[in-house]
């Protein structure tokens, strides 16, 4: 039965190893994740670890200290951590999207030039 759902957590963006490319870099963090790498198939990072991972911009974010709790709206909120990370926050109906979606869409809004001139922080504040 579908309900309101209430995320929080912080996020941090994934940076690939020298010379990786992204698809190495999810059949990497699958296999640290202890899945064979005979198992791994292009977008199976994210379907299978959909509430670790997200794909933003050709980027991978990973979620860490994810928490779920009870409120009553629909929102999502990001905001910068001095460490580099971002905290969120997020309230929504599980019958018509999910926590991945909602983080996404946020991050998703973020311009491409403050990803290359680092300026995160700015956009977020």
């Amino acid at each position: 039965m579908s309900d309101y759902e209430s995320h929080s957590g912080k996020l941090r963006l994934v940076e690939a190893k020298e010379n990786e490319t992204f698809e190495q870099q999810c059949k990497r963090l699958w296999v640290e994740n202890g899945e064979p790498e005979e198992n791994y198939e292009e977008g199976e990072l994210f379907s299978e670890f959909y509430e670790k991972y997200f794909q933003v911009k050709g980027r991978v974010w990973e979620v860490f200290d994810h928490e779920e709790s009870d409120d009553d709206d629909t929102f999502c909120k990001l905001n910068m951590n001095g460490d580099g990370t971002i905290t969120f926050h997020t309230r929504f109906y599980n019958g018509g999207t999910c926590m991945s979606e909602m983080v996404e869409d946020e991050l998703e809004r973020i311009p491409e030039s403050y990803y290359r001139d680092n300026k995160l922080e700015r956009i977020l504040k």
